[in-house]
């Protein structure tokens, strides 16, 4: 599967400047607009001007600290800081990175972590453990890992790693589905969808172990955990564009169960499925239509119901687009921008400054990113930005 198109440089400038625009002149935020979970749509919200205005929360930008520009790094949340890792100084990887730095949101400051021992990389899989950021594979160097303590600025290398993992195609197209990672409370695990291998890591043993595969036929996956179960989200795209399922299987007793599989598509849209829109939120599993919640149908998963309920749509102004949606608390925010709250079942739109969920971090009270919004695909230099975001009740 190719990548997906990548928005135009002047394009990506112009959301920026409305982004700013609206923050500058809303501050405050007005009444949201709220959608009903029996899928029918206001004829205000269409188009999405002519309703009220979104809800804009509070934002502000920030430095965006000592690292040169990248893209293809990774971005997580330690309970007190925003670690950025790795990544890559163009869009045709030419050179790599082993360097990363720390933002505190408490101080507004940064500060440069000890630089890793292993072969600077991109496209990996990373995680935070509550006590050590894991780094695993890329593109760089598929079979090795290493782990990085906060708390002594230090790093260890980690076992060699069972299978190549990289979120880089043959075809040299890169995806945050094409492989996957998750860590469950006492383990992480790694699955490749084209080949259906799966592997866990134990950092109490400091070893991997390797896995039943899950069964699935399909090309694009993640995985998910809620309350330590894992399960695996995938799709089978070699069969675009014909309608294309999510299939969806857990794993219990260290055997695969499939679960009913979901069909995102309805009478005016022929989307299929993209495993990276399913994610947990307040004890259930949430997917979207391919074009994030504009388009298709949106469902959810309650566990023990094995039934998939509709919960509705809502209009976006910009940028539908395929990006992850991000957890926040007990909600879930799709960038570009609505926010869906399970436990009223309601979308409201909101005015969310660009960005995406791969560069983007929750730290319980804000969102903080950190990440390119200039140039994918060209020529031209990489323009890096770095905000955070207190998001409307």
């Amino acid at each position: 599967m190719s990548e997906r198109p990548r928005q135009q440089p002047f394009v990506i400038l112009a959301l920026v400047l409305v982004g700013l625009a609206v923050v500058a002149c809303d501050q405050g935020g007005n009444p949201g607009t709220t959608q009903p979970a029996d899928g029918t749509t206001p004829a205000s919200m269409h188009p999405a001007d002519s309703g009220p205005a979104p809800e804009a929360g509070e934002y502000q930008m920030i430095d965006v600290g000592p690292l040169a520009a990248r893209i293809g790094g990774s971005v997580i949340w330690t309970g007190s800081e925003m670690i950025v890792w790795g990544g890559c100084g163009d869009f045709w990887c030419t050179s790599a990175f082993a360097d990363g730095a720390a933002y505190d949101p408490s101080t507004d400051s940064w500060r440069t972590i000890a630089e890793a021992p292993i072969t600077p990389r991109s496209h990996y899989l990373a995680a935070w453990t509550g006590s050590e950021m894991l780094i695993v594979g890329g593109t760089q160097s598929r079979f090795t890992a290493a782990a990085y303590s906060p708390t002594t600025d230090s790093w260890r290398h980690m076992p060699e790693l069972p299978f190549a993992v990289t979120r880089t195609a043959p075809d040299g197209s890169r995806g945050p589905d094409l492989i996957s990672g998750v860590w469950t409370g006492s383990q992480f695990f790694v699955w490749d969808p084209r080949g259906d291998l799966v592997a866990a890591y134990s950092p109490t043993a400091n070893e991997w172990m390797t896995m039943p595969p899950t069964g699935l036929n399909v090309d694009l996956g993640v995985l998910r955990s809620s309350g330590g179960d894992v399960y695996a989200l995938g799709a089978l795209t070699s069969a675009y564009p014909s309608r294309v399922p999510l299939q969806v299987t857990q794993l219990l007793g260290g055997t695969w169960h499939p679960l009913p599989p979901a069909e995102l598509w309805d009478s005016g849209h022929n989307v299929g499925a993209l495993p990276r829109h399913g994610v947990w939120v307040d004890d259930r599993l949430i997917v979207l239509a391919e074009f994030g919640a504009e388009y298709g149908r949106n469902l959810e998963l309650i566990p023990g119901s094995n039934e998939w309920l509709e919960i509705g749509r809502v209009s976006m102004s910009a940028n539908p687009g395929g990006d992850e949606p991000l957890v926040i608390e007990n909600r879930l925010l799709v960038f570009g921008g609505a926010v869906y709250d399970p436990s009223k079942r309601l979308w409201i739109e909101v005015d969310t400054p660009v960005g995406d969920a791969g560069r983007a971090v929750w730290t319980g009270t804000e969102v903080i990113f950190w990440g390119t919004v200039c140039c994918y695909g060209a020529d031209l230099p990489l323009e890096m930005a770095a905000w955070r975001w207190t998001p409307p009740k």
